[in-house]
């Protein structure tokens, strides 16, 4: 019988590379080759991870993320560090996880810190529909802006949330029905020129403008025009101070200094009073002397169901971390259900999810809105913030000072934006990137 050599070795050939193959798909990736299975947990052996905590309570940290972590992940230890990034840097200190806010990323991408988290969101499968879409859509506005398509440069794992609370007995005081489940601008003004007086020696403030920087933003008034330049002369923001001189041409309305009312809690002489509900929430935890409620957070007509503009934290994995995969298991652990229920109902900050049910749970440890309409709250969505700059500093500090013009100069409309824009071109001649 003849043997064909040729042939035996070449189906001795492929029998080798199929089961090469085989052996190489039932292998299973762990965290010590750069590839983890998110299935199998935690798998690369003991480890400390620095985390740099801006936005994160003490609180929170020892009493919902350490206590969770340790639970799921008993190997993997987290350490607490504040202070100037920069300089903890700079004496040799290397976080694996830094946190901040959504807005302040440009700033880590200046430093060179934040590593491109889409591989690993991927590898995770990562369920980003889960999270509020606003949040998501800036993620990737911004990773694409600052690194390339496709990047996400951090995980959002809280926000804040706007809402109104106002108090029922200077409604019933001056025979005023309470407030809708939503709130416009228009209303907050109708309440304000109704309600702002003084009387018996005492100074009631109807309602009240809330940060002009954040009114600015939730009309959608750019920070910059298509060159990058500041812009603060836009149709957008000459709408936004027609609705401040009309709060700061009320009588009684402007005392002193102050052209934003915040006195809602110690002295209940503000009847209607928006901002940010984690506020609230800690104000709160001393009861006030007087009856109160909430409602959402009040939205332009133009605009409806777009409240405060989205502010949210996330947290970054450091390019010189040498524990990326570990610092990923801690992330994802942070956004499971349960975990952004325990921390949103500790009430410092907002679940970034979506889930409804969830949210109505907020501050549900501090027992401070039982019985209060806070589904009200989640009537309108936070509002996307304007495209990205890297000159947002100095163009939010020269739309501060418009409205403070306004209010306390005396400067028309069109003579407060155009001086807040030469401001804001002024400053960045100043502080050269």
């Amino acid at each position: 019988m003849k043997i064909n050599f040729k042939n035996t070795i070449l189906v001795m050939i492929c029998l080798l590379i199929l089961l090469s193959g085989c052996s190489s798909n039932g292998k299973k990736p762990d965290s010590s080759s750069g590839s983890p299975d998110p299935s199998a947990g935690y798998k690369g052996g003991p480890v400390e991870l620095v985390v740099h905590g801006s936005g994160i309570t003490d609180v929170l940290f020892e009493q919902v993320i350490v206590p969770v972590i340790s639970a799921k992940y008993p190997e993997i230890k987290l350490k607490l560090v504040k202070g100037n990034l920069q300089e903890l840097i700079a004496s040799g200190v290397k976080p694996d996880l830094i946190s901040t806010a959504g807005i302040s990323l440009l700033d880590m991408v200046r430093l060179d810190i934040p590593s491109d988290l889409s591989p690993l969101i991927k590898q995770f499968n990562v369920d980003l529909t889960r999270i509020e879409p606003v949040i998501v859509e800036e993620m990737k506005e911004i990773g694409g802006r600052l690194e390339k398509e496709g990047s996400i440069l951090g995980m959002p794992f809280w926000m804040s949330y706007g809402a109104t609370i106002y108090n029922k007995d200077l409604f019933d005081k001056f025979g005023y029905p309470y407030p809708d489940n939503v709130l416009s601008w228009d209303d907050i003004l109708d309440y304000t020129k109704k309600m702002t007086r003084d009387e018996g020696g005492i100074q009631y403030i109807g309602g009240t403008i809330w940060s002009s920087v954040n009114m600015f933003k939730q009309y959608g008034a750019p920070y910059v025009n298509s060159k990058n330049e500041p812009y603060l002369t836009s149709d957008a923001h000459a709408q936004v101070a027609r609705l401040f001189e009309k709060f700061f041409d009320i009588p009684s309305y402007i005392k002193g200094n102050t052209y934003i009312h915040s006195s809602f809690f110690d002295k209940g002489n503000i009847a209607v009073y928006p901002g940010w509900i984690s506020g609230m929430a800690t104000a709160l935890a001393k009861p006030p002397a007087f009856q109160w409620d909430l409602t959402s957070f009040p939205v332009y007509k133009e605009r409806p169901g777009m409240g405060a503009p989205v502010d949210y934290l996330v947290l970054m994995i450091s390019k010189t971390s040498k524990h990326k995969d570990a610092a990923f298991y801690v992330i994802n652990e942070l956004l499971k259900d349960e975990v952004q229920a325990k921390v949103n109902q500790v009430g410092s900050w907002m679940t970034v999810l979506k889930d409804v049910q969830i949210k109505q749970s907020y501050a549900k440890e501090l027992n401070v809105f039982a019985g209060k309409n806070l589904k009200a709250v989640f009537g309108v969505a936070p509002t996307p913030n304007p495209p990205y700059t890297e000159y947002r500093v100095e163009v939010t500090q020269a739309m501060n000072d418009s409205a403070k013009k306004m209010a306390l100069e005396k400067l028309d409309i069109n003579t407060a934006l155009r001086k807040a824009e030469e401001e804001a071109v002024q400053l960045i001649k100043n502080n050269p990137k």
